[in-house]
Order: structure tokens, then sequence, then C-alpha cells
């Protein structure tokens, strides 16, 4: 199969993608969700994966407000997981969208039990160093901070705050876990 990149980005996700993973990656297939692209299919993990330049993906180019969400719902519905992955995202953390990715797959450097973990309080200042290395969105004020601890490593933190949209209840505002694990 011939392959034609829309950029080199998306040469440069492609290379990356065939080193973690030895199995089918379809490029800018229309079959899945047709009429519309994805830049990367791959079927035996039913996940796609979208690379959207900052010109070309946004709506300075014309593009509709609902694009992204269009195909992720329509993806969705083929019972296949989208993810979308940025030009400033890619640029600004690939390590973040690689370990998004790898998940994703399957793939992991570090596996570590739930049940080796202890829970415990985070402070925020140990929360902003956490989530500013590790979460796409970075670090948000929160009023509750709860983290699993392996071997007194920080390995996953979730954050709550009041709800933004309906009064009296409690939002989860990040969730993640340390990069690779």
């Amino acid at each position: 199969e011939q392959k034609v990149y829309n950029s080199r980005y998306e040469v440069e996700l492609h290379d990356w993608l065939k080193s973690i993973y030895s199995d089918t990656i379809f490029v800018n297939r229309r079959n899945c969700i047709y009429p519309f692209e994805l830049d990367f299919y791959i079927p035996e993990k039913s996940l796609a994966i979208e690379f959207n330049g900052n010109w070309w993906h946004s709506i300075n180019s014309g593009i509709d407000k609902n694009y992204h969400l269009n195909k992720t719902l329509l993806c969705q519905e083929k019972g296949v997981h989208l993810i979308h992955i940025f030009e400033y995202e890619w640029n600004l953390k690939k390590d973040i969208c690689k370990s998004i990715i790898s998940s994703a797959l399957g793939i992991y450097e570090n596996k570590i039990y739930a049940r080796e973990c202890k829970v415990r309080e985070v402070s925020s200042k140990e929360a902003r160093v956490f989530l500013e290395e590790n979460h796409m969105q970075g670090y948000v004020g929160s009023s509750d901070i709860v983290g699993l601890y392996y071997k007194d490593e920080l390995v996953q933190v979730l954050t709550f705050g009041k709800n933004r949209f309906k009064k009296g209840e409690v939002e989860l505002l990040r969730m993640c876990t340390k990069k690779n694990t």
C-alpha cells in the first residue's frame, strides 16, 4: 500500500508507531467512517489516530466547529476509539502523546497493580509537578487531590473541585497516571 502523508508530523508519528507496534497500521483510510478519512487506523485494536495540524484543523481554515467531535462520534458508532493529536501537543508534549497512544495499544513500560499501591492525599505542590509532567492539560487548582503511591512514588493523581455545571456537586478535574505506566 502506498503511503501518502499530509505532513512531516504524520511521517514522524507513523515511523514511531511502526517502531512500537508490529501489526497492521493503515494510513489515510476512508472505509471506516466513509467519506471521512482516518490518518491511522489499527483494526486489531479498534483504534484510530488523527494528526490535526494547527492551521488545517482550526476554525480559521473554515473547518466546521464540530468536525472533530463528529469524527469521534462516527468512530464511536463503529466501536473505534479515536485519539486526536494536535500539532501543538505533539510539538510541546510529545512524550505524553506517545504515552497516551502506547496505553491505548496496551503497550506499557511499567505495569503497577493498584493492590500494590497506597492511596494518600497529595499536596498541591506535588500534584502541580506531577500533572505538568504527565497530563496533556497540566495543572489546575483543585480542592481535593488524591494519589496512588507505589513504593512511596506518586504514580497516579486524581483532582476534584466544585462542579462547574451542577451546584453542590463535585467534579473530577484531572486524572492521569505516570507516563508509560
